[in-house]
C-alpha cells in the first residue's frame, strides 16, 4: 500500500496518449483522470 506499481507511468502515458488519438476533444476532468488512474493502480473504477 502507498506504492505506486513499478509499470505505473508507462500506463499512465499509454492512456493519455491513446485518448489523444482516438478521441476528438481530450479531458481528464474528474471522471476521466479516476478512471485512467484506478486502471494504473490495478484498482476496479466504479462511479
Amino acid at each position: 500500500m502507498n506504492k505506486f506499481p513499478a509499470k505505473f507511468i508507462d500506463m499512465l502515458a499509454k492512456e493519455i496518449v491513446y485518448m489523444m488519438a482516438m478521441k476528438s476533444s481530450v479531458s481528464l476532468e474528474v471522471n476521466g483522470w479516476e478512471q485512467i488512474f484506478a486502471k494504473c493502480v490495478g484498482a476496479e473504477w466504479i462511479r
